[in-house]
């Protein structure tokens, strides 16, 4: 259906309408634009590199996947334009957030494929033209055949439907090309590499071969940490190529950035760095800690789009710059990422505020040296800096009445919290719970969850034993639920008749008699 004149708008807004999916636009970060990339799957199967459906399968020029992930589908792709970053980055800067933004609602859409030829050459000098002569240029070196109305669909199963058309069009236009019909090398998977031995031959697999092959493939290069089933959340590598629905960028550090998550809602997928949500400014936690993305309704988070996508960052000038300095006054607006990077501060505590480079609070008693080692990694911290230097006053000692001062890398710190949590407390003195306040009131985000080493699998393995630990058990072959836990420690699991005892509960082990311990029970 045609977009029709009385909807049309002369600025630019981030649009929330239920039904901007039916719009074509970039299905990783939601904008639109004149161009677009779509990747047909192999066959009509799903796409095996990435485990999308075939609705998700449309980015925007600055949301292709990368080329080593394009490589895993198009073992051929070197012969593709989408390996012209220049040619990539010429097409971007024409993306908007209102599909009826009157500049480009009734642009037609030029859609890009991996068969796709140019009419031309780009020329060098095309980044210095003005933004509407570079628009006219660059879809000059398109033909026709990769032209698409820009309409208002009935759905994505009917977007769908049509870009599987033009991408046969398009493809019949050049010739049968062996882009779609090479065999894919299986890699090993992001998150846990396959481990092969020397002179061992990796496997070629037909994508179009069969249906359980593909669904194996699928399931090797899904780019998936873990699966939160209580939180209903994907936790993806850091190696997935998709950008932050919220900043709108593509790079990720679980320590710098938090984990990159992804929520499912019906067919509309929201994926985001995690501290981008916890400092986004407009971004209100309504929800209860299950629902939404962690407490944020996927909704809310939406609206909130139409108060920042438009904000610029105050370090590298792109929009979507979510986060606002909170010191009065200061209306600069930045990326976390960015903000990471240049030296800003953000308060993982109540509202999670946000201060600029200016404003970040610095009440360091005094400077460290330039040789001052850091206390975890006993590596040089080098030149002092307020953001980067993270300094902890521990409390007077009885004996000297003096504070002890401690200096480490933020980072250090940072991973040490993440590999703590509950646990987390002051490597120097060891207090926990003014240590752990100090920490998030001075950019650390100390997560409320066990320890890493208590989340491993069978952690407790060694403590609770399927057999009796008695020395010439007397009840041999009997089956383990008999076997009772030392009440002290909860290990050195013995028949009751072993331990000699008639109550569970009196069951003490040797390595627990000490009678000043036991006096605790």
């Amino acid at each position: 259906m045609e977009i029709s004149d009385e909807f049309l708008v002369d600025a630019d807004s981030f649009y929330v309408g239920i039904d901007r999916l039916q719009y074509l636009s970039c299905r990783s970060c939601s904008r639109f634009t004149p161009f677009l990339v779509y990747l047909p799957p192999n066959d009509g199967s799903q796409h095996v590199v990435f485990g999308l459906q075939k609705d998700q399968l449309l980015f925007c020029p600055g949301c292709v996947p990368q080329r080593q992930h394009l490589l895993q589908m198009y073992p051929l792709l070197g012969e593709s334009v989408l390996c012209d970053s220049a040619l990539l980055a010429a097409l971007q800067g024409f993306e908007y957030s209102n599909p009826f933004y009157r500049k480009y609602a009734r642009t037609a859409r030029t859609i890009v494929t991996v068969e796709t030829r140019l009419g031309g050459e780009l020329p060098a000098d095309s980044f210095c033209m003005a933004l509407d002569a570079r628009f006219e240029l660059v879809r000059r070196l398109f033909g026709g055949v990769h032209t698409l109305e820009n309409w208002k669909y009935s759905g994505l199963q009917e977007i769908e439907t049509v870009l599987a058309a033009k991408a046969a069009e398009i493809r019949q236009f050049y010739g049968e090309s062996q882009l779609m019909k090479s065999p894919v090398r299986v890699e090993a998977c992001p998150v846990e590499e396959e481990i092969r031995e020397e002179g061992e031959v990796e496997p070629l697999v037909d994508v179009g071969s069969s249906k359980e092959e593909c669904e194996t493939l699928n399931a090797t290069l899904q780019p998936y940490v873990a699966v939160d089933k209580r939180f209903n959340l994907t936790v993806l590598s850091s190696k997935s190529p998709y950008s932050c629905g919220i900043c709108l960028l593509t790079e990720k550090d679980v320590l710098r950035f938090g984990e990159f998550v992804e929520k499912q809602q019906k067919k509309d997928i929201f994926r985001c760095h995690y501290f981008c949500l916890l400092t986004g400014t407009y971004i209100v936690q309504n929800g209860k800690e299950t629902s939404g993305v962690l407490g944020f309704l996927v909704n809310d988070i939406y609206s909130s789009f139409k108060r920042y996508r438009q904000n610029k960052c105050c370090y590298c000038g792109q929009l979507s710059a979510a986060v606002v300095c909170v010191e009065p006054g200061c209306e600069r607006s930045f990326h976390y990422i960015c903000g990471v990077k240049n030296n800003c501060l953000t308060q993982f505590s109540g509202p999670n505020p946000s201060y600029c480079h200016e404003h970040a609070p610095n009440d360091h008693p005094e400077c460290h040296s330039e040789n001052q080692t850091c206390w975890i990694c006993c590596e040089e911290i080098g030149p002092y800096n307020p953001v980067a230097s993270f300094c902890s006053v521990c409390p007077p000692e009885h004996e000297t009445g003096e504070t002890e001062i401690g200096w480490y890398h933020r980072m250090c710190v940072q991973k040490f919290a993440f590999q703590a949590g509950y646990y987390f407390k002051c490597p120097n003195c060891f207090e926990m719970n003014e240590f752990t306040e100090y920490a998030r009131m001075h950019g650390i985000f100390v997560p409320m969850r066990d320890a890493s080493w208590e989340r491993e699998k069978y952690a407790f393995k060694d403590i609770h034993l399927s057999k009796c630990s008695a020395e010439g058990c007397k009840v041999s072959g009997k089956k383990s639920k008999e076997l009772v836990g030392c009440k002290a420690c909860g290990g050195a699991t013995m028949h009751m008749t072993c331990a000699g005892v008639n109550d569970p509960s009196e069951y003490v082990c040797a390595d627990c008699m000490d009678a000043t311990f036991i006096k605790l029970f």
